[in-house]
């Protein structure tokens, strides 16, 4: 990964649109620029049609979208690509990967056109950094809410395509499972250790439904 700088201009631009995301919904954006040691975030610029991830890639990074737009795609058995999504400014890709226990992509990352990606070093996302940042669990609790929503649309998608009572049977487990992690999120005081638990069972609950909607 080639990694680049900007200016004291340019990084305030990037650390607005960061700091806008859904992710870092409820941090001050004075707090922003910290957290952005903090989680070792690195910029790179990627040209029109560069592959941002391959197929097969093992995935280390959250990565988002500070410039510019890419396409989430999938390639079926015949070699035709299907797109499963878009990412614009502020959004994320690849957490589901990022977050879960096997971290080879199943799906491509294509740049629409020219622009800036941020990649946040996973590990530090969703641990509680030695200062214990009164935002870092926002954050942490910001990612949980994105994976489970993120699911959600996958399984819904899942449940229109699918027929039969297999279909059926892995949209009541599914379903069960986030009703399950809704159910701890409320009645229990999330402490770091048990944010890190869900967030990464929701990474696998979401890694499955990618899997089953290709």
């Amino acid at each position: 990964m080639d990694t680049v700088s900007g200016n004291k201009k340019v990084m305030d631009k990037w650390t607005d649109i960061i700091s806008e995301s859904s992710l870092f919904k409820g941090v001050e954006k004075n707090e922003t620029a910290a957290m952005i040691k903090c989680l070792d975030v690195r910029f790179e610029k990627v040209d029109k049609g560069q592959y941002v991830l391959h197929d097969g890639d093992t995935v280390e990074r959250i990565g988002m979208v500070i410039e510019g737009e890419v396409s989430i795609e999938q390639e079926d058995y015949w070699g035709n690509r299907h797109i499963m999504a878009y990412a614009k400014a502020g959004d994320i890709f690849g957490e589901a990967y990022a977050c879960s226990n096997n971290k080879v992509c199943n799906v491509s990352v294509v740049a629409m056109k020219a622009g800036t990606i941020a990649y946040l070093d996973t590990y530090r996302v969703i641990t509680v950094c030695s200062e214990s940042c009164q935002f870092h669990n926002k954050l942490i609790r910001n990612l949980m809410y994105m994976l489970a929503d993120r699911c959600v649309n996958m399984n819904e998608k899942i449940t229109h395509m699918s027929k039969g009572r297999q279909g059926i049977r892995f949209y009541h487990i599914f379903h069960r499972s986030l009703t399950e992690v809704a159910v701890m999120s409320s009645i229990f005081h999330l402490t770091d250790s048990s944010l890190q638990i869900i967030c990464q069972s929701t990474a696998v609950l979401c890694h499955l439904s990618w899997e089953d909607a290709g």
